[in-house]
């Protein structure tokens, strides 16, 4: 691949998962928040399982970016 869409690619690969870290951040606040209204937290969990999920795809596809750049220089 081409190194300079390579770098556009890493680019936004990293906007992804700084996106992700904060929603990740906001869904842990709200199931905390739920948990101290002794609300039930289950969809919110699960919801939170997800993205942490995707956001461990999304950090892999960084860092297998990351290795493709590297192996260009």
């Amino acid at each position: 691949m081409d190194r300079k869409k390579l770098e556009a690619k890493l680019i936004r690969a990293d906007k992804r998962v700084v996106l992700g870290e904060k929603r990740l951040a906001r869904q842990r606040e709200f199931v905390l928040g739920l948990e101290g209204l002794g609300n039930n937290t289950s969809a919110a969990r699960a919801l939170l399982e997800k993205l942490e999920k995707i956001q461990a795809i999304r950090i892999e596809h960084r860092d297998a970016l990351l290795r493709e750049l590297d192996e260009l220089r």
